[in-house]
């Protein structure tokens, strides 16, 4: 919790301001039931399961001190455990320009830089799910870093870049690698409610499991769109980067002739690895509509949700397909119910299984 110390300080010393402080509580809490069925490895449908569970449980408190500093102070409860979520302080030099440092999301993707109660969706999808080996795809989270963005005030532009820690071990020579992943992102505001985004990063990752001396940084890159305009609402994202999953590495050997010596002994040059690996690919949308019925129901948004990932394009055998659809019924301000089913369909070497699930989730905020 090293932020929040820090977060405490840069609000104690910041200098005063005409407007008075400002402190604010929020919270959600996401109750769910879910239906789902897995097939087994063997390709045997396995049966289906009942879950119901607690999903979310989000405290927050947010702290103003005038125009600008704001401290974001947020804790997700869940299995028992308390978790830092949101743990970040800001700082405005001039209305133009923020700086920010803490623990807050990666600039990439517009359904991972929604929140989730602004999306219509239960889950996001699968593709901040996929895992090998403790090892996902780097496509967006959070993570401890500082960021500075700049916002245009004559064009509807905003840039920013950022600094994040590793989600892998440092190597030991800092001195031949980048220490932190770097991150950059640009905003087009195309229209009222369009905004385009791109974005690019360097993640952090072990070309050897277990080998520091194997620290390397893999690039990402992503193009997204976001629209909340008249009845629309949509977030699209394409993402394509170098692949970091363990089972991505092809290593080739490299047989150099070896030269005969007198006695018959052979006298062979080290052999040679390349490790030469492939790039993944996704795409992933969210769209649907909000409609205002009244009658004491604020909004009903029907929505269709699709992801696609090609976790190697060097490899056959690998891909993962999600489509689903849903509806959301917004009971006011402070409350929601949700319905979503969605299908995966996985190839043989993809670290998922063909899948079918279906969700309803009662959620209240304030």
């Amino acid at each position: 919790m090293r932020w929040v110390a820090i977060a405490a300080i840069a609000v104690c010393v910041a200098p005063p301001t005409a407007r008075a402080d400002r402190l604010e509580l929020h919270g959600r809490v996401f109750a769910r039931q879910t239906a789902s069925r897995v097939d087994a490895t063997d390709g045997g449908a396995a049966p289906w399961r009942w879950d119901q569970d607690v999903a979310s449980a989000r405290f927050g408190v947010e702290y103003r001190a005038g125009r600008r500093v704001k401290l974001s102070l947020e804790v997700e409860f869940s299995d028992g455990d308390a978790r830092p979520k949101d743990v970040w302080v800001r700082w405005r030099p001039v209305r133009a320009v923020a700086v920010q440092a803490g623990r807050f999301k990666r600039p990439i993707s517009a359904v991972q830089l929604a929140g989730l109660w602004d999306l219509p969706v239960v889950e996001r999808g699968l593709l901040g799910d996929l895992e090998v080996s403790g090892v996902r795809l780097p496509v967006g989270g959070r993570g401890d870093g500082i960021r500075v963005a700049w916002t245009s005030a004559v064009m509807p532009v905003g840039v920013e870049v950022a600094a994040f820690a590793p989600d892998v071990s440092v190597a030991p020579d800092a001195s031949r690698h980048v220490p932190v992943d770097p991150w950059a992102r640009v905003e087009w505001r195309v229209a009222r409610g369009v905004t385009w985004g791109t974005s690019f990063g360097l993640a952090a990752f072990y070309d050897k499991p277990d080998r520091a001396v194997n620290y390397r940084h893999a690039p990402v890159a992503g193009v997204d769109l976001a629209v909340e305009r008249g009845l629309v609402r949509a977030w699209v994202d394409a993402i394509a980067g170098i692949d970091p999953l363990p089972f991505a590495l092809d290593v080739a050997t490299i047989d150099l002739p070896c030269a005969m010596g007198g006695d018959g002994s052979a006298t062979c040059p080290p052999v040679e690895l390349i490790a030469d690996r492939g790039v993944f690919a996704a795409v992933r949308a969210v769209a649907g509509a909000r409609v205002d019925p009244g009658r004491g129901v604020r909004a009903v948004m029907p929505f269709v949700s699709a992801t696609g990932v090609d976790l190697n394009t060097r490899f056959a055998d690998d891909e993962v397909g999600q489509v689903g659809g849903g509806v959301a019924v917004e009971l006011g301000r402070h409350l929601r119910w949700q319905v979503h089913a969605e299908w995966t369909v996985a190839a043989a070497r993809a670290p998922v299984r063909d899948a079918v699930r279906a969700m309803v989730q009662l959620g209240a905020a304030f």
